[in-house]
């Protein structure tokens, strides 16, 4: 059976079931594979010719061992894309010599998002309806992650779904996507602060034994292992289609992205380099450059799904730099325009790198930042036709400060176990 470890070395080891239920770890660190299984040398010739399917069946399989079937893994990914436009799921477009730009957005809500939250959502229903479990979800949202979980779990009859967003700090197409959801399961609230806030109330939520053990909490951001596995696929995918080492440039905010790379590479995915795009919100630029991290002020931007100053899934990167030492890294841990920043990093670097084939991740579809697109080219997109009449239909939403206490409250108000 397939086994996961804390980054913090406190918590019980857990199967891929334990790992996806619990999301948070109990001591507070992040959910990890015990061992990286690897591709053979034959693996990624191969999968040059598969549907993105059959690739995405193959890499996750060694990570569900002992808790899902090979049959049973196939229905999930069948069901998880379904609903996206495109049949490559993760289509690779090349835009220029060595130069490709990997498509994220054709799923239901117009992100990457998507290609995790989707696969979580089913992998949930199968687990849930084995145990005959009932959880209460919540999560944090910079912009995407929000209504794609949202999407991903509405309606359900064995979740609950609470979804924290920065009050007036992302677009109104993401809020609108999450806040005219009307299913009685999901619920959003605006919290008067940053993103990071956000995520501080989501991890005080998990760390209160009491509230979490009476309300089965569970986690759909990626903290939650399960999403990144499921990002995993397209750096394999992507990696398979060009046939040979590839640079990628990430834009980056809470880390997950980026790290899913770092897990390829780690399976012997031929990743030549990471290259973390971020925006004015520079931690993690900052970080590599120094050695030091050190947050500063969140300063809103254009690329609001990029402003956070606390980077979660770093934690997982940083047991990997610290040889395995999950002591170390609890000592430490205490201490569209979003395509369009990574975009241009990569064109910096191929300016200096021209002869690197370089891929860059598009996240999200331009509809989803129609002011950000229209300012910077004059130009408004139109959103889609599944998405057409979004600003007429009605929102859903509370507003509150960043005050755990009354966050708790509510949602002990709504759950139905």
């Amino acid at each position: 059976m397939f086994s996961y470890v804390s980054t913090r070395g406190k918590a019980p080891h857990l199967d891929f079931t334990g790992a996806t239920l619990t999301g948070l770890a109990r001591d507070g660190g992040l959910y990890v594979p015990e061992t990286s299984p690897s591709l053979s040398s034959a693996d990624l010739p191969n999968m040059a010719h598969q549907a993105y399917l059959e690739v995405a069946w193959r890499v996750t399989l060694p990570f569900v061992e002992g808790a899902i079937s090979p049959a049973d893994l196939i229905k999930i990914l069948k069901a998880a894309y379904k609903s996206f436009n495109h049949q490559d799921i993760t289509p690779l477009r090349q835009i220029g010599d060595n130069f490709y730009l990997l498509e994220l957005f054709h799923g239901p809500t117009l992100a990457f998002k998507d290609v995790a939250l989707q696969f979580l959502g089913q992998v949930f229903d199968h687990i849930l309806a084995r145990t005959k479990q009932k959880v209460t979800i919540v999560g944090a949202t910079s912009g995407d992650t929000g209504s794609a979980a949202i999407e991903a779990f509405k309606g359900k009859d064995n979740a609950n779904i609470f979804i924290l967003h920065p009050h007036n700090r992302v677009s109104e197409v993401q809020r609108r996507q999450m806040t005219t959801v009307l299913a009685p399961n999901v619920f959003n609230i605006a919290i008067e602060g940053s993103f990071d806030d956000c995520q501080d109330l989501v991890k005080a939520m998990f760390n209160d034994q009491v509230f979490r053990d009476d309300l089965q909490l569970s986690a759909i951001n990626s903290i939650n292992w399960a999403r990144i596995l499921a990002q995993v696929v397209y750096y394999v995918f992507a990696a398979a289609r060009v046939g040979k080492p590839v640079a990628f440039c990430v834009p980056t905010g809470n880390f997950g992205n980026v790290y899913a790379g770092y897990v390829a590479r780690s399976m012997g995915v031929p990743v030549e380099k990471l290259i973390v795009a971020t925006n004015r919100n520079d931690i993690l630029h900052r970080f590599f450059e120094t050695g030091k991290m050190q947050t500063e002020g969140v300063v809103p931007s254009l690329s609001p799904s990029m402003d956070i100053q606390v980077s979660s899934n770093f934690e997982r990167l940083l047991l990997n730099l610290y040889g395995g030492d999950g002591g170390a890294v609890e000592k430490t841990m205490k201490l569209d325009p979003h395509t369009a920043v990574g975009v241009g990093v990569a064109e910096e670097y191929r300016k200096k790198n021209p002869d690197s084939v370089i891929v860059s991740l598009a996240t999200a579809h331009p509809a989803k930042f129609p002011e950000a697109v229209k300012k910077a080219i004059g130009i408004e997109p139109e959103l889609p036709a599944q998405l057409a009449d979004l600003y007429q239909r009605q929102e859903k939403y509370e507003v509150m400060s960043a005050n755990l206490a009354r966050v708790q409250q509510f949602v002990r108000e709504r759950v139905k176990m």
